[in-house]
């Protein structure tokens, strides 16, 4: 699949599986998002220590459940920047700047998107 659509060794992509198509998208624009959420305040600053559980049906902000309406602004504007809602994703900002979205697995095991604290 991979080769017959031009994707190479070294390119990063995403993928979402909706019924019988799957759809590859660029990888997340990690930095971008992190904006966003700024300027929606839905964070004050990088330095900010946050935990957002998605699962595409729900969010979960540091243990406080968003709304219904909350959860689908929060989709689109993720999708906006190439994140896709899924069950087990999180977004967490370290609170020392950095910041990573994807999964954990494990203490101290991550597979995703990361930006490293300065």
């Amino acid at each position: 699949m991979f080769k017959n659509n031009d994707i190479g060794k070294n390119v990063d992509f995403t993928f979402n599986k909706d019924g019988g198509h799957i759809v590859i998208i660029e990888s997340v624009e990690l930095e971008g998002l992190a904006q966003e959420l700024i300027n929606r305040g839905i964070i004050s600053s990088l330095k900010d220590k946050t935990k957002i559980e998605i699962n595409g049906y729900s969010v979960i902000k540091n243990g406080r459940s968003l709304s219904k309406g909350e959860v689908a602004n929060f989709n689109k504007m993720l999708l906006k920047y190439r994140a896709i809602p899924a069950p087990g994703k999180i977004l967490v900002f370290t609170g020392k700047g950095g910041y990573k979205i994807g999964y954990s697995i494990g203490g101290r095991t991550h597979v995703g998107t990361w930006v490293f604290e300065d």
